[in-house]
């Protein structure tokens, strides 16, 4: 038996958890780190992982390839700052992160950001509603 079959199947007895909620705590950091800005190569490092596996778990949970270079600024924060003032469109994120550069972004660029941080949030609540 592999050692994360074991755990997971540990966390599935023991506390009932599922096998996608132990998989999306097990990669939550890596994630959030991702979302606030942080580049693959940083997030590698900083965890002692390979970028492979940084890659990996980026595209499989945020859909997108991460970021080559650390970003200017924690999306975020932007995100759960507009969310917790009852903010939820893409056009006020796009607004608030622009403020943040002092140049033009691209529309994909918001998009990914926005997407990452939309989909992080909703893996964050799912972690404090079920693991906790």
């Amino acid at each position: 038996m592999d050692n994360w079959r074991l755990i997971k199947e540990f966390y599935n007895k023991s506390f009932g958890f599922p096998d996608g909620l132990v998989e999306l705590a097990s990669v939550s950091d890596v994630l959030l780190m991702c979302v606030s800005g942080s580049s693959n190569e940083t997030i590698s490092n900083f965890f002692k992982m390979s970028i492979e596996e940084v890659d990996t778990i980026i595209q499989e949970w945020l859909n997108f390839s991460g970021w080559i270079e650390d970003l200017d600024t924690n999306p975020y924060s932007i995100y759960t700052g507009l969310i917790s003032n009852g903010y939820y469109s893409i056009d006020d994120f796009a607004e608030e992160l622009k403020s943040e550069y002092d140049c033009e972004l691209d529309g994909e660029f918001i998009k990914y950001n926005y997407k990452a941080c939309s989909l992080y949030y909703r893996y964050e609540n799912r972690i404090n509603n079920e693991w906790y």
